[in-house]
């Protein structure tokens, strides 16, 4: 009886460690052990000097967004205009037929 309680809780421990350890490992998987770089101590100075960062960090984040947009935007204005292209050569063989 001790053995088979010894059995069972060894395979629950394997299937437990290798369940978890997928969550960690597989990419585009959330990362439940994330440990971040920004300590937080129990005094305000600390706290306002990660509220500091945390905002310095969303700042960063939102320039880091405009200029994606900003590239997004070029590349379809730049798909506009060989869709455009593509449009005027296919009429140009058309009317030529």
């Amino acid at each position: 009886m001790l053995l088979a309680g010894l059995l069972i809780a060894i395979i629950h421990g394997a299937l437990f460690a290798i369940l978890e350890w997928g969550t960690y490992t597989k990419p585009g998987m959330p990362v439940h052990h994330e440990v971040q770089d920004v300590e937080v101590t129990n005094g305000d100075a600390g706290k306002k000097d990660a509220i500091e960062k945390m905002e310095e960090r969303c700042y960063e984040g939102k320039k880091e967004a405009a200029m994606l947009e900003q590239k997004l935007d070029r590349v379809k204005e730049r798909l506009r205009q060989v869709e455009a292209m593509a449009e005027g050569r296919i009429e140009g063989v058309a009317e030529s037929v």
